[in-house]
């Protein structure tokens, strides 16, 4: 009798947790919904988010109309960085698929605005926010035959809709850490949602960590950005003011470096030979007061990409002002420091990786569990961190001085990045042979 009561008790407290956790996930969906209105008023870039979504139902009907009967699959991505994870999937998934419509959604405006005219198809929107409404309309309207989400995408009333719809549902390049927001009582709704949903993970530890909650179809298979990298770098374009700039000297990139990126660097820079290296600089935003700030730090002759003229190769620092060329330009670093780590922000060190190329960025206590693929490539030793300009100047230094150890860390990341590569393939090798698309 005791255990019964214990038991009713238990499952009691269960579901009262679950609807909590439900009542305050609508609730702040209604904030976020006040937050975007009040805030476009003041940031452009919500005011991008608002517009963009004005309207949205109208013009998916008329483009429903234009795909007519096509089996449909949707990708959806937060931002950019998703997208281009979610990319080479997307194209081989046509290619496998050619009668299939692609239709791609984003969250923020720094996706959206920045791929809504793409190659792959002409349907490209803003995920309308969240709710039991929009979710019911986005699905009836375009029926999706597959559905990807990049990472962890976790918009519970699409899930749901989606999970009762029994649509095939997949999560491409996810990384689960330890004690994952999923995995707390409050959030057994959400849990459930994707309890059927098929999991392609990043590293093998999300994998386990996923079945161990029950989640079974959670599968290894890496991360699709490898596959993107290795694309961008085996098709790059040629860059005749880099290559002057740098003539027959060294270069060293430093990409999406913020302020305290740059602070960072500056006196290690002063304590370091560098004869014979060049540097460029991609600041993380490129503005005036970015650039004066990179100037005022580095004791060196400075030119900017945008102004760059064969009078200014024996300047010492080449200032990348514009935008969509990172990725390309470290084809000419023998090193790269990139941005955003100690700021638990790391911008995309998979970018160097695939040129083969010694990786530094600053160091995060929960850097690890955000971007496993910095902590892989300092295990396998082709990728270093730094939290002070001492600790920075004692990576960098043997990196600059020792051929030996500058060409074993070359090896390392070369090696991780074969051991990565071919994670589309893993994909649809599961979906060629567990679904019936």
């Amino acid at each position: 009798m005791k255990d019964t009561i214990r038991t009713q008790a238990l499952l009691y407290f269960r579901n009262l947790k679950k609807a909590m956790g439900l009542y305050l996930y609508n609730l702040a969906m209604a904030l976020l919904k006040l937050i975007v209105s009040v805030g476009a008023l003041f940031s452009p870039k919500l005011k991008k988010g608002k517009v963009g979504r004005k309207g949205i139902f109208e013009k998916i009907a008329k483009d429903k109309q234009k795909i007519g009967n096509r089996k449909v699959v949707w990708l959806h991505c937060a931002s950019l960085g998703e997208y281009e994870q979610g990319k080479p999937l997307a194209e081989a998934f046509l290619k496998k698929y050619p009668n299939f419509c692609l239709i791609i959604s984003f969250f923020s405006p720094s996706g959206y605005e920045l791929r809504k005219q793409n190659p792959l198809t002409p349907y490209v929107y803003y995920l309308p926010l969240d709710s039991q409404k929009n979710a019911q309309k986005w699905v009836a309207t375009f029926q999706p035959t597959i559905v990807f989400f990049v990472r962890y995408e976790f918009w519970y009333h699409y899930l749901k809709v989606l999970k009762d719809q029994k649509t095939p549902t997949c999560f491409i390049s996810s990384v689960i850490p330890e004690r994952y927001f999923l995995f707390h009582p409050f959030f057994s709704f959400l849990k459930e949602a994707v309890k059927e949903a098929i999991f392609f993970t990043q590293d093998p530890s999300s994998a386990l960590r996923l079945k161990e909650q029950g989640i079974r179809n959670s599968n290894f298979t890496g991360d699709t950005r490898v596959d993107r990298v290795q694309q961008t770098a085996s098709s790059c374009k040629h860059f005749p003011k880099i290559a002057e700039f740098i003539g027959k000297e060294r270069a060293f990139v430093f990409g999406s470096v913020w302020k305290d990126d740059i602070n960072l660097i500056a006196p290690t820079l002063e304590k370091m030979d560098l004869n014979g290296v060049k540097l460029m600089i991609a600041p993380h935003e490129i503005t005036q007061t970015q650039i004066a700030h990179i100037q005022k730090m580095l004791p060196y002759s400075t030119c900017l990409y945008s102004e760059y003229d064969a009078a200014m190769k024996d300047k010492k620092v080449l200032i990348i002002d514009c935008i969509g060329i990172l990725a390309q330009v470290y084809q000419y670093a023998n090193w790269a420091f990139v941005g955003g780590g100690l700021h638990n922000a790391l911008h995309n060190i998979l970018e160097p990786a695939a040129f083969g190329i010694p990786i530094i960025f600053g160091a995060h206590k929960k850097l690890y569990r955000k971007y496993p693929e910095s902590h892989q490539l300092q295990e396998v030793g082709g990728a270093f961190s730094a939290d002070t300009a001492s600790s920075l100047y004692t990576q960098l230094q043997p990196l600059f001085t020792d051929e030996h150890v500058y060409k074993s860390a070359q090896e390392k990341v070369r090696y991780y990045m074969q051991e990565q590569a071919g994670g589309t393939d893993k994909v649809m090798s599961y979906l060629r042979s567990h679904l019936d698309i």
